[in-house]
């Protein structure tokens, strides 16, 4: 669909770390952590924690090449799963739901539901099943 690739590329340009950190630096958000990267999705697999959002994506320029020496990387494998964008405005406003969708969601008494998913370290999540459809987009972030 163009209006989904329009909106990725868009996201792309835009969506750097020190955007994303400074969008909602404060705003408290769930990360799940896992010591072998790979989350389930079930909630007894792995832990959740409350981190603020620069805290949770400080994680990944500790995480890169040029961090501090003395910071020992993380054995931890963090994971913002599901963070609704209702959450960050500010980012809400950048990934507005295509018209297709916001219509899709009208005719059947709805309403569209955007979310954040980060990954730091290398994590990944099985295969599972999500109650709403979803079209992702992935964007890799680094450290400019």
């Amino acid at each position: 669909d163009p209006s989904v690739r329009g909106l990725a590329a868009s996201l792309r340009e835009r969506w750097d770390l020190d955007y994303l950190r400074s969008a909602h630096p404060r705003t408290a958000v769930e990360v799940s952590a896992s010591e072998h990267g790979v989350l389930d999705g079930t909630l007894e697999a792995h832990e959740t924690l409350t981190m603020r959002l620069d805290s949770f994506l400080g994680q990944i320029l500790q995480a890169s090449p040029g961090a501090p020496w003395r910071r020992r990387p993380s054995a931890l494998r963090l994971h913002l799963a599901q963070c609704p964008l209702s959450l960050l405005p500010r980012l809400a406003a950048d990934a507005p739901p295509p018209r297709w969708v916001v219509d899709a969601a009208a005719a059947t008494g709805s309403r569209p539901a955007a979310h954040l998913w980060v990954c730091v370290g290398g994590g990944r999540s099985s295969m599972h099943y999500d109650c709403a459809d979803g079209t992702p987009a992935a964007h890799c972030l680094r450290p400019r």
